[in-house]
This record gives structure tokens, C-alpha cells and sequence, in this order.
């Protein structure tokens, strides 16, 4: 779950920044999935911020609880946003906001299936061999 920005980390097993990514080895699926790494590129911009806060940072961690300096654990996370947003916010609902925010201009669920269905074909099919992709 933390992200270890210095000392001595385990690019096997743990989260961390390499240059311009943060690397993800321990997430949510991938114990069920046997997943490789993920990597994710950070915007210009958050790497400025976390280059200037590795200098003044006290521990090994991106994001860590000032009484002890460990690394936060999930209840801590799901704790700090509600304080943030003054109501119960979790993990999964940030990610709900922002995975409707960035397919809000697809069709709805229910149109692809209809769609899929007048045609003759799943919205599987439809999604991997008849929409065009932008490679």
C-alpha cells in the first residue's frame, strides 16, 4: 500500500518511485492475479512537489503517520480522507469518482449491451474486434 521514495527498498516486492514513475508491486489484485509490476507516470508537475518533499521528509515513505513515521495503512488512509472531505470517503469511492469522470462521454452500460445484442455479437466482441482503437 506505501510507496518507499528512498532507503532500502525491494523492486521485487515493493512500492516505489523510479525516476518519473511510481512502480506498483503490491496492489489490491495482485495477489489473485499474479500480476507483473504496474507502472504509472507521474505528472510533471506531482513530481516537482515530491522532489522538493523527499528533501524534508523524515522517513523512507511518500506518505507516513507523523506520530510514528511508518507508513500509513489503509484505515489511516480512509481516516485522513474524511477528515479531508468531512464525510465517509474510501479508496474506492475516489476511484469511482474518477474512473466516471474520465468514460463519462462513453454510451451506457445498457446500450452497449443492447447495441452488442441487436447486432448479434457480446460487447466483449464489440469491443475488442469491431470498435477501432487509437494505436
Amino acid at each position: 500500500m506505501f510507496i518507499k521514495i528512498k532507503g532500502s527498498i525491494n523492486k521485487e516486492t515493493d512500492n516505489y518511485l523510479d525516476g518519473k514513475y511510481f512502480v506498483f508491486n503490491d496492489f489490491k489484485v495482485a495477489k489473485f492475479k499474479s500480476a507483473e509490476e504496474k507502472r504509472v507516470e507521474i505528472p510533471a508537475e506531482l513530481k516537482k512537489m515530491i522532489d522538493k518533499w523527499k528533501k524534508i521528509n523524515p522517513t523512507d515513505f511518500l506518505i507516513f503517520n507523523p506520530k510514528s513515521n511508518e507508513p500509513l495503512n489503509s484505515s489511516q488512509y480512509g481516516k485522513i480522507l474524511n477528515k479531508i472531505y468531512g464525510e465517509k470517503v474510501s479508496v474506492d469511492v475516489i476511484r469511482s469518482v474518477f474512473l466516471t469522470d474520465l468514460y463519462k462521454g462513453l454510451p451506457k452500460v445498457a446500450e452497449l449491451e443492447q447495441i452488442a445484442n441487436d447486432m448479434g455479437h457480446s460487447v466483449n466482441a464489440q469491443l475488442n474486434y469491431y470498435v477501432k482503437k487509437d494505436d
